[in-house]
C-alpha cells in the first residue's frame, strides 16, 4: 500500500512538473496502478484531456490570428468555462473580421475615388472603435487637403487662376499646398506674359500687315515707275547713242572747220601783207605824184615866164607864146590831173588803210575764230568722248534699272508672301488671344 501510494505520488509529481513546464501532453501510465489508484490516475488524465482540447483549439485560433490568418469561428461545443473561452475567441474573430471588412470597404471606396466614405465606428467596441475612429480621422486629414487641391485643379481646368489653397497644413500636405499654389501663381504669371506677348504680337502683326499693304502698294508703284524708267532709259540710251554719233560727226566737222579756219587765217595774213604792200606802193605813188605836181608847177612857171618873154619878143615870140601857152595849159592840166590822182591816191590810201585796219581786225578776228574753232574742236571732242562714256554709262544704268525692275518684281512677290504671312500671323494671334481670354487672372 505504501508502495502504491508512493508510485501514485511520484506520477502526480511528474505530471505536475510537466504541467509546470507547459507540457500538457504528459500523462500518467495507468497500467502502473491498481484499483482506486488507477481510477485516480485515469481521472487526472481525463481532467487534463478535458482541459487540453479547448486549450489547444484556443491556442491554434490565437496562433492563426497572430499570423494574420483570421480563422472561422470555433463551432465545437465546450462545457462551462471552456464555452466562455470559445465565445470570447469567436467574438474576437468577429470583431477582427468586422475591422477587416471596414478596411476593405474603405480601400475599395478609395480605389473607386469615393474619398468621402467612412467606416461606422459604432459597430466596434473599445480599442477596435478607436482604431476605426483613427482611420476615419486619418482619412479626414487626408481628404481635406486633397479636396482643396481638387477644388483648385477644377478651377484650373476651367481656366480660373484665381483659386488657391488658403488652409494651413503640415508636412507633405504643406508641400502639396505650396506646390499647388506655386503652380497656379506660375501659370497665372506665364499666362499673363503670354497674353501680353500675344497682344503685342497681334498689334505687331496688324502693324506688319498694314506696313506690308503699304509696302506692297509702294512696291507696285515702284515697279511701275521702274518699268517707265526702264522704257525712258532705253529711249535715253538711243538718244545718247544718236547724240554720241552726232558729237563724233560734229567733232569731225569741227576738226575740218579748224583746218579751214587755220587756212583762212593764213589767207587773211597774206591779205594783210598785200594790203600793207599796196599801202606802201600808194605812198610811193603819192610821192611820185607830188614830184609830177612839182614838175607841173615848175613847168607852169616856166611857161608863164616863156609867155612873158614871148610877149616881150613881140611878133617873133608869138609862136613861142603859143607853145608856151599850150605848155602852160598842159602843165595846168597835168597839175590838175596830178591833184586829182593825188586825191584819188589819197582816198585809195585812206581806203587801203581802212582796209588794212579792217583786214588786221579780220585777221585778229580770224585768229580768235581759229582759237575758238580749235577750242570748239576740243570741246566737241570732249563732248564726243563724254557722250561715248555717257552712252556706255547709260547702258550700264539701263542694265541696272532692268535688274532693279526684276528685283522689284521679286520684292513685290516677296511682299505679297510677307503680307500673307502677316495675315496668317494676325489670325494666329487672334486665336491665341481668344485662347488666353478664357483665363481668369488674379
Amino acid at each position: 500500500m505504501v508502495v502504491a501510494i508512493g508510485e501514485l505520488l511520484a506520477d502526480i509529481g511528474r505530471l505536475s512538473s510537466a504541467a509546470t513546464q507547459g507540457d500538457l501532453s504528459a500523462r500518467v501510465d495507468v497500467s502502473r496502478h491498481q484499483g482506486d489508484y488507477r481510477r485516480i490516475v485515469q481521472g487526472l488524465n481525463e481532467t487534463l484531456d478535458a482541459v487540453i482540447v479547448p486549450m489547444n483549439a484556443a491556442a491554434q485560433t490565437v496562433e492563426r490570428i497572430a499570423q494574420g490568418d483570421i480563422p472561422a469561428p470555433i463551432t465545437n461545443g465546450f462545457p462551462g468555462d471552456f464555452n466562455a473561452l470559445r465565445n470570447n475567441l469567436n467574438l474576437a474573430i468577429n470583431n477582427i473580421n468586422a475591422l477587416i471588412a471596414d478596411s476593405a470597404q474603405l480601400s475599395q471606396a478609395a480605389m473607386a475615388g469615393k474619398l468621402s466614405t467612412r467606416a461606422d465606428a459604432s459597430r466596434h467596441q473599445g480599442d477596435y472603435r478607436r482604431i476605426v475612429q483613427g482611420v476615419n480621422q486619418t482619412l479626414d486629414a487626408i481628404i481635406e487637403p486633397i479636396e482643396q487641391t481638387v477644388r483648385v485643379l477644377s478651377a484650373l481646368a476651367k481656366a480660373d487662376l484665381t483659386e488657391k489653397i488658403n488652409q494651413q497644413y503640415q508636412g507633405t500636405f504643406a508641400t502639396l499646398r505650396n506646390d499647388a499654389n506655386t503652380t497656379v501663381d506660375n501659370l497665372a504669371r506665364h499666362v499673363l506674359l503670354i497674353k501680353d506677348a500675344v497682344d503685342a504680337t497681334g498689334a505687331a502683326a496688324r502693324e506688319i500687315a498694314a506696313g506690308n499693304a503699304d509696302l506692297s502698294h509702294r512696291t507696285e508703284q515702284q515697279a511701275a515707275g521702274l518699268a517707265e524708267t526702264a522704257s525712258s532709259m532705253e529711249q535715253l540710251a538711243s538718244t545718247v547713242k544718236l547724240n554720241a554719233d552726232s558729237a563724233r560727226q560734229a567733232s569731225e566737222l569741227a576738226s575740218e572747220t579748224s583746218v579751214v579756219a587755220i587756212k583762212g587765217g593764213s589767207v587773211v595774213r597774206d591779205v594783210v601783207n598785200t594790203m600793207n604792200a599796196i599801202n606802201e606802193s600808194s605812198q610811193r605813188i603819192v610821192d611820185i605824184i607830188g614830184v609830177i605836181d612839182g614838175i607841173a608847177f615848175q613847168t607852169n612857171i616856166l611857161a608863164l615866164n616863156a609867155a612873158v618873154e614871148a610877149a616881150r619878143a613881140g611878133e617873133q615870140g608869138r609862136g613861142f607864146a603859143v607853145v608856151a601857152s599850150e605848155v602852160r595849159t598842159l602843165a595846168q592840166r597835168s597839175a590838175a590831173a596830178a591833184r586829182e590822182i593825188k586825191q584819188l591816191i589819197s582816198d585809195s590810201v585812206e581806203k587801203v588803210e581802212d582796209g588794212s585796219r579792217q583786214v588786221e581786225f579780220a585777221g585778229r578776228t580770224m585768229q580768235e575764230i581759229v582759237f575758238s574753232v580749235q577750242r570748239v574742236t576740243e570741246l566737241v571732242s570732249e563732248i564726243s568722248t563724254a557722250s561715248t562714256e555717257q552712252s556706255a554709262g547709260i547702258d550700264l544704268v539701263n542694265k541696272a534699272v532692268s535688274e532693279m525692275d526684276a528685283s522689284t518684281q521679286q520684292n513685290a512677290a516677296l511682299v505679297e508672301q510677307a503680307a500673307a504671312s502677316a495675315e496668317s500671323l494676325e489670325d494666329q494671334a487672334r486665336q491665341l488671344q481668344a485662347m488666353t481670354a478664357v483665363f481668369r487672372l488674379p
